[in-house]
Protein backbone atom coordinates (compact mmCIF):
# COMPACT_ATOMS: atom_id res chain seq x y z
CA UNK A 1 0.00 0.00 0.00
CA UNK A 2 1.17 3.52 -0.70
CA UNK A 3 0.49 7.02 0.58
CA UNK A 4 1.71 10.35 -0.77
CA UNK A 5 2.28 11.60 2.79
CA UNK A 6 1.77 10.76 6.44
CA UNK A 7 1.55 13.38 9.17
CA UNK A 8 2.92 13.07 12.67
CA UNK A 9 2.91 15.24 15.74
CA UNK A 10 3.09 18.98 15.11
CA UNK A 11 4.09 19.80 11.54
CA UNK A 12 6.10 16.63 10.95
CA UNK A 13 5.34 14.57 7.85
CA UNK A 14 6.93 12.00 5.58
CA UNK A 15 6.18 11.59 1.87
CA UNK A 16 6.13 8.76 -0.67
CA UNK A 17 5.83 5.96 1.87
CA UNK A 18 4.58 2.44 1.33
CA UNK A 19 4.33 -0.96 2.95
CA UNK A 20 3.94 -4.62 2.04
CA UNK A 21 1.51 -6.48 4.30
CA UNK A 22 0.26 -10.05 4.51
CA UNK A 23 -3.48 -10.44 5.25
CA UNK A 24 -5.96 -13.33 5.20
CA UNK A 25 -8.38 -14.11 2.39
CA UNK A 26 -11.40 -16.12 3.60
CA UNK A 27 -13.66 -18.59 1.77
CA UNK A 28 -15.94 -15.69 0.72
CA UNK A 29 -13.00 -13.95 -0.97
CA UNK A 30 -12.95 -11.24 1.70
CA UNK A 31 -9.82 -9.62 3.10
CA UNK A 32 -9.31 -10.30 6.82
CA UNK A 33 -6.83 -8.88 9.30
CA UNK A 34 -5.23 -10.96 12.04
CA UNK A 35 -6.34 -10.65 15.67
CA UNK A 36 -2.86 -11.59 16.80
CA UNK A 37 -3.00 -15.38 16.94
CA UNK A 38 -1.74 -16.00 13.39
CA UNK A 39 -4.80 -18.05 12.40
CA UNK A 40 -7.95 -17.19 10.44
CA UNK A 41 -10.92 -17.31 12.83
CA UNK A 42 -14.12 -15.47 13.80
CA UNK A 43 -12.15 -12.83 15.69
CA UNK A 44 -10.50 -11.50 12.51
CA UNK A 45 -12.24 -8.41 11.12
CA UNK A 46 -13.14 -8.16 7.44
CA UNK A 47 -11.43 -5.17 5.78
CA UNK A 48 -13.02 -3.26 2.93
CA UNK A 49 -10.91 -0.78 0.94
CA UNK A 50 -12.62 2.17 -0.73
CA UNK A 51 -11.48 5.42 -2.30
CA UNK A 52 -12.77 8.64 -0.76
CA UNK A 53 -12.83 11.20 -3.59
CA UNK A 54 -13.50 14.12 -1.26
CA UNK A 55 -10.56 13.27 1.02
CA UNK A 56 -8.51 12.09 -1.99
CA UNK A 57 -7.34 8.96 -0.23
CA UNK A 58 -8.02 5.26 0.10
CA UNK A 59 -9.78 4.32 3.34
CA UNK A 60 -10.39 1.11 5.25
CA UNK A 61 -13.61 -0.01 6.95
CA UNK A 62 -13.69 -2.87 9.46
CA UNK A 63 -16.60 -5.32 9.54
CA UNK A 64 -17.60 -8.17 11.79
CA UNK A 65 -18.82 -11.31 10.01
CA UNK A 66 -21.35 -13.89 11.14
CA UNK A 67 -21.40 -17.59 10.25
CA UNK A 68 -23.49 -16.90 7.12
CA UNK A 69 -21.01 -14.29 5.89
CA UNK A 70 -23.18 -11.25 6.66
CA UNK A 71 -21.20 -8.09 7.47
CA UNK A 72 -21.76 -5.37 10.08
CA UNK A 73 -19.61 -2.23 10.10
CA UNK A 74 -17.39 -1.89 13.18
CA UNK A 75 -16.28 1.63 14.10
CA UNK A 76 -15.41 4.47 11.73
CA UNK A 77 -13.32 4.06 8.60
CA UNK A 78 -9.67 5.08 8.72
CA UNK A 79 -6.92 5.98 6.24
CA UNK A 80 -4.36 3.49 4.96
CA UNK A 81 -1.55 5.38 6.68
CA UNK A 82 -3.25 5.21 10.07
CA UNK A 83 -1.96 1.64 10.44
CA UNK A 84 -4.94 0.64 12.55
CA UNK A 85 -5.37 -2.84 11.12
CA UNK A 86 -3.20 -5.80 12.09
CA UNK A 87 -1.44 -7.70 9.28
CA UNK A 88 0.09 -11.13 9.62
CA UNK A 89 3.39 -9.63 8.49
CA UNK A 90 4.65 -6.15 7.63
CA UNK A 91 7.73 -5.34 5.53
CA UNK A 92 8.10 -2.02 7.33
CA UNK A 93 8.39 -3.76 10.69
CA UNK A 94 11.02 -6.08 9.26
CA UNK A 95 13.08 -3.16 7.92
CA UNK A 96 12.83 -1.25 11.19
CA UNK A 97 14.34 -4.19 13.07
CA UNK A 98 17.60 -4.21 11.07
CA UNK A 99 20.77 -3.02 12.78
CA UNK A 100 22.36 -1.62 9.59
CA UNK A 101 21.37 -0.87 6.00
CA UNK A 102 24.53 0.04 4.09
CA UNK A 103 26.09 -3.44 3.96
CA UNK A 104 24.77 -6.14 1.62
CA UNK A 105 24.23 -9.40 3.49
CA UNK A 106 25.05 -12.74 1.92
CA UNK A 107 22.13 -14.19 -0.04
CA UNK A 108 22.15 -17.33 2.10
CA UNK A 109 22.02 -15.35 5.36
CA UNK A 110 18.79 -14.68 7.22
CA UNK A 111 16.96 -11.54 6.07
CA UNK A 112 17.08 -10.47 9.72
CA UNK A 113 20.82 -9.89 9.24
CA UNK A 114 20.44 -7.12 6.66
CA UNK A 115 19.22 -6.18 3.20
CA UNK A 116 20.12 -7.96 -0.04
CA UNK A 117 19.93 -5.48 -2.94
CA UNK A 118 21.59 -5.96 -6.30
CA UNK A 119 21.69 -4.18 -9.64
CA UNK A 120 22.54 -5.08 -13.23
CA UNK A 121 24.73 -3.37 -15.83
CA UNK A 122 24.35 -3.62 -19.61
CA UNK A 123 28.05 -3.83 -20.42
CA UNK A 124 27.82 -4.90 -24.08
CA UNK A 125 25.57 -1.99 -25.00
CA UNK A 126 22.72 -3.98 -26.58
CA UNK A 127 20.05 -2.43 -24.35
CA UNK A 128 19.42 -5.72 -22.54
CA UNK A 129 20.81 -7.65 -19.60
CA UNK A 130 21.06 -11.26 -20.75
CA UNK A 131 22.82 -14.05 -18.87
CA UNK A 132 24.75 -11.64 -16.66
CA UNK A 133 27.73 -12.75 -14.61
CA UNK A 134 27.22 -12.40 -10.85
CA UNK A 135 29.94 -10.97 -8.67
CA UNK A 136 29.56 -8.99 -5.47
CA UNK A 137 32.22 -6.51 -6.64
CA UNK A 138 31.70 -4.37 -9.75
CA UNK A 139 34.56 -4.77 -12.29
CA UNK A 140 33.40 -1.59 -14.03
CA UNK A 141 33.65 -0.56 -17.68
CA UNK A 142 36.39 -3.11 -18.34
CA UNK A 143 33.86 -5.95 -18.14
CA UNK A 144 32.95 -7.38 -21.53
CA UNK A 145 29.75 -9.07 -20.40
CA UNK A 146 26.62 -7.93 -18.58
CA UNK A 147 26.97 -8.15 -14.83
CA UNK A 148 24.90 -8.27 -11.65
CA UNK A 149 26.47 -6.77 -8.55
CA UNK A 150 25.64 -5.71 -4.99
CA UNK A 151 24.02 -2.28 -4.85
CA UNK A 152 26.52 -0.68 -2.47
CA UNK A 153 28.52 2.54 -2.56
CA UNK A 154 31.77 0.58 -3.01
CA UNK A 155 30.54 -0.45 -6.46
CA UNK A 156 30.16 3.18 -7.53
CA UNK A 157 33.64 4.49 -6.84
CA UNK A 158 34.65 7.55 -8.87
CA UNK A 159 38.04 6.07 -9.65
CA UNK A 160 39.37 3.31 -11.91
CA UNK A 161 37.07 1.16 -14.06
CA UNK A 162 33.94 2.22 -12.14
CA UNK A 163 34.58 5.97 -12.38
CA UNK A 164 31.66 6.60 -14.77
CA UNK A 165 29.12 4.14 -13.37
CA UNK A 166 27.66 6.76 -11.03
CA UNK A 167 26.10 8.40 -14.10
CA UNK A 168 23.66 5.45 -14.26
CA UNK A 169 22.23 6.87 -11.03
CA UNK A 170 21.16 9.98 -12.91
CA UNK A 171 23.76 12.13 -11.15
CA UNK A 172 25.57 15.14 -12.61
CA UNK A 173 29.12 14.99 -13.92
CA UNK A 174 30.14 17.32 -11.09
CA UNK A 175 28.87 14.95 -8.37
CA UNK A 176 31.28 14.09 -5.59
CA UNK A 177 31.98 10.67 -4.10
CA UNK A 178 30.17 11.76 -0.96
CA UNK A 179 27.01 12.62 -2.93
CA UNK A 180 27.12 9.28 -4.75
CA UNK A 181 27.58 7.43 -1.45
CA UNK A 182 24.66 9.29 0.11
CA UNK A 183 22.31 8.43 -2.76
CA UNK A 184 23.18 4.72 -2.67
CA UNK A 185 22.87 4.58 1.10
CA UNK A 186 19.57 6.49 0.98
CA UNK A 187 18.12 3.90 -1.43
CA UNK A 188 19.30 1.17 0.91
CA UNK A 189 17.48 2.79 3.86
CA UNK A 190 20.05 4.86 5.72
CA UNK A 191 18.54 7.92 7.43
CA UNK A 192 20.08 11.25 8.50
CA UNK A 193 22.10 11.79 5.31
CA UNK A 194 22.94 15.38 4.23
CA UNK A 195 20.80 16.61 1.35
CA UNK A 196 18.33 13.71 1.70
CA UNK A 197 14.79 13.99 3.01
CA UNK A 198 13.76 12.26 6.21
CA UNK A 199 11.54 9.17 6.15
CA UNK A 200 11.15 9.03 9.93
CA UNK A 201 8.28 10.24 12.12
CA UNK A 202 9.10 10.15 15.80
CA UNK A 203 10.76 6.76 16.33
CA UNK A 204 9.15 5.10 13.28
CA UNK A 205 10.89 4.91 9.89
CA UNK A 206 9.02 4.40 6.59
CA UNK A 207 11.54 2.98 4.15
CA UNK A 208 9.30 1.50 1.45
CA UNK A 209 7.55 3.25 -1.43
CA UNK A 210 10.46 5.28 -2.83
CA UNK A 211 10.02 6.74 -6.29
CA UNK A 212 8.57 9.59 -8.38
CA UNK A 213 5.26 7.89 -9.23
CA UNK A 214 2.32 10.29 -8.71
CA UNK A 215 -1.27 9.33 -7.86
CA UNK A 216 -0.57 5.77 -6.79
CA UNK A 217 -2.84 5.52 -3.77
CA UNK A 218 -4.11 1.96 -3.46
CA UNK A 219 -7.66 1.11 -4.49
CA UNK A 220 -8.54 -2.52 -3.85
CA UNK A 221 -10.58 -4.53 -6.34
CA UNK A 222 -11.09 -8.25 -6.70
CA UNK A 223 -10.35 -7.94 -10.40
CA UNK A 224 -6.76 -7.09 -9.51
CA UNK A 225 -6.46 -10.40 -7.71
CA UNK A 226 -7.73 -12.34 -10.72
CA UNK A 227 -4.89 -10.96 -12.83
CA UNK A 228 -2.09 -12.19 -10.58
CA UNK A 229 -0.28 -15.46 -10.24
CA UNK A 230 -0.95 -17.95 -7.48
CA UNK A 231 1.78 -19.50 -5.38
CA UNK A 232 1.75 -22.37 -2.92
CA UNK A 233 3.42 -22.12 0.46
CA UNK A 234 2.67 -23.85 3.79
CA UNK A 235 0.15 -22.36 6.23
CA UNK A 236 -3.33 -20.88 5.66
CA UNK A 237 -4.87 -18.74 2.95
CA UNK A 238 -3.51 -15.20 2.81
CA UNK A 239 -2.35 -12.60 0.33
CA UNK A 240 -0.15 -9.54 0.24
CA UNK A 241 -0.74 -5.88 -0.60
CA UNK A 242 2.26 -4.92 -2.68
CA UNK A 243 3.20 -1.35 -3.64
CA UNK A 244 4.43 -2.03 -7.18
CA UNK A 245 6.74 0.94 -7.40
CA UNK A 246 10.34 1.57 -6.46
CA UNK A 247 13.19 3.94 -7.08
CA UNK A 248 13.48 3.81 -10.86
CA UNK A 249 17.02 3.84 -12.24
CA UNK A 250 18.59 2.66 -15.52
CA UNK A 251 20.52 0.03 -13.55
CA UNK A 252 17.34 -1.96 -12.93
CA UNK A 253 17.41 -1.44 -9.14
CA UNK A 254 13.67 -1.18 -9.59
CA UNK A 255 11.13 0.26 -11.97
CA UNK A 256 8.18 2.57 -11.63
CA UNK A 257 4.77 1.00 -12.28
CA UNK A 258 1.86 3.44 -12.14
CA UNK A 259 -0.63 1.36 -10.15
CA UNK A 260 -0.23 -0.87 -7.09
CA UNK A 261 -1.21 -4.51 -7.42
CA UNK A 262 -2.44 -7.27 -5.17
CA UNK A 263 -0.57 -10.55 -5.12
CA UNK A 264 -2.75 -13.41 -3.93
CA UNK A 265 -1.03 -16.45 -2.48
CA UNK A 266 -2.91 -19.71 -2.00
CA UNK A 267 -1.32 -21.66 0.84
CA UNK A 268 -1.97 -25.29 1.56
CA UNK A 269 -1.31 -27.12 4.82
CA UNK A 270 1.01 -30.10 4.60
Amino acid sequence: MFAARKEGAGNEEVAWIGDVNALFLDSFGRIREDDGNGALDDGDFVLQFDYDEEANEARVQRYTRDREGNLTASGASFGLTDAEFQPLWSAQEGLRSLASYDVNRSYSDSAANGRYIFTAFDRDGDGQVLEPIWSAANPGQSAGQDGVHAFTKNNFRLIGATENDYRYLGMRATSTQGQVNNLVDFVRGVEGLPGMRSRTLGDQSYLLGEGPAPDTTLTMTMKRIENTSLSTVTGATWFMLVPMMACCMPLMVGCSIPHPSVMRMEITTL
